[in-house]
């Protein structure tokens, strides 16, 4: 897996579905970025992942999920993280995300 050093979020590909469109279902595009940009941070931080893949998987099925935490947690990113972090498909789940790259280029 390459890892970036650069602090750049990149902008979701999947605006209708993953975690961008599931949290607009609850926001304006503004606000919806600004919680894609502090999950991207969050993702990112916690895989020490590549961008790259830090945005397919917030594109992906489960960042439908984490979009959904997030608003159960009254859009508190941090307390929800706690929640997210103890999924037991968390790591499997990115993983399979960064296996199957090609599939989202």
């Amino acid at each position: 897996m390459r890892i970036s050093l650069s602090s750049e979020v990149l902008a979701s590909r999947n605006r209708e579905h993953g975690f961008f469109g599931t949290a607009r279902h609850y926001h304006s595009v503004a606000e919806t970025t600004a919680l894609w940009k502090q999950a991207f941070h969050k993702v990112k931080d916690h895989f020490k992942a590549d961008d790259v893949d830090v945005r397919n998987f917030l594109d992906s099925q489960f960042g439908r999920y984490i979009a959904d935490v997030v608003h159960n947690h009254d859009e508190d990113l941090q307390s929800a993280w706690t929640e997210i972090k103890a999924d037991p498909d968390l790591s499997s789940h990115f993983k399979e995300v960064v296996k199957n790259r090609k599939l989202f280029d």
